[in-house]
């Protein structure tokens, strides 16, 4: 929403970006405190804008949740979560847990009643379930994002969610810091619905601290006149 809200504000010359070799910033006040926005365009492609996001310093404690409980809670065995990759929660009280594959990935239907009772006892805002066991070698990390108690059984992509996921994807080794950067590739959407590319950048500053940097394509799809 981040991302498209900063396209629509271009398409509505808020703001303004005619130097295809500079990044037009922008800082946007969120929730989560203030992220910097850039925009750049390709100097051969008018109308490729890539939208960048410097996201909050991810964080990450302990799954207050075990194996058993996001297994119910994911509907499915708990030999399908995969064991290579810890439980954790990100400073945006959304716990990450990995399956084995993206068959598993796409076959789960998440007991969302469940989830969204235990999630408000434990104050959590949602569950990630992702994948490295991708279909292509050129993505990294597959998720699905659900968050019931915010008001959202299912996310189809979710920025916030990608700083700390490409920060623990560089901090378990799925892959590797050249020059003091990682960059990767996500997919996130609904099996059947819609899907989402974005790209990240991770910045290992120490040990477990990142700095992380997503970004997406947009395309508009409808233009309207709000009448007050």
């Amino acid at each position: 929403p981040t991302i498209a809200g900063m396209r629509a504000m271009l398409e509505a010359g808020r703001i303004t970006h005619d130097d295809p070799y500079k990044s037009t910033l922008v800082f946007i006040e969120t929730c989560g405190g203030v992220l910097t926005g850039f925009v750049e365009r390709m100097p051969d492609e008018e109308r490729d804008l890539m939208i960048w996001l410097d996201l909050i310093d991810p964080t990450f404690t302990p799954s207050r949740f075990d194996r058993e409980q996001i297994a119910a809670f994911a509907d499915i065995p708990v030999a399908d979560l995969d064991p290579a990759y810890p439980l954790c929660e990100t400073q945006d009280r959304d716990v990450i847990a990995f399956v084995r594959d993206v068959a598993t990935l796409n076959r789960v239907r998440p007991d969302l009643r469940l989830l969204e009772e235990q999630c408000r006892a434990a104050r959590l805002r949602g569950l990630c379930l992702a994948t490295a066991h991708t279909l292509t070698a050129s993505i990294t990390v597959q998720s699905r994002f659900f968050a019931p108690a915010a008001g959202v059984n299912e996310d189809p992509v979710t920025g916030s969610l990608h700083g700390p996921l490409a920060a623990y994807a560089v901090q378990h080794g799925l892959v590797p810091v050249h020059d003091g950067l990682a960059g990767m590739n996500c997919v996130q959407g609904i099996p059947g619905g819609r899907y989402g590319l974005v790209h990240a950048l991770v910045q290992p500053k120490g040990e477990d601290r990142f700095a992380v940097r997503i970004g997406g394509r947009t395309v508009v799809t409808m233009r309207g006149t709000l009448y007050t």
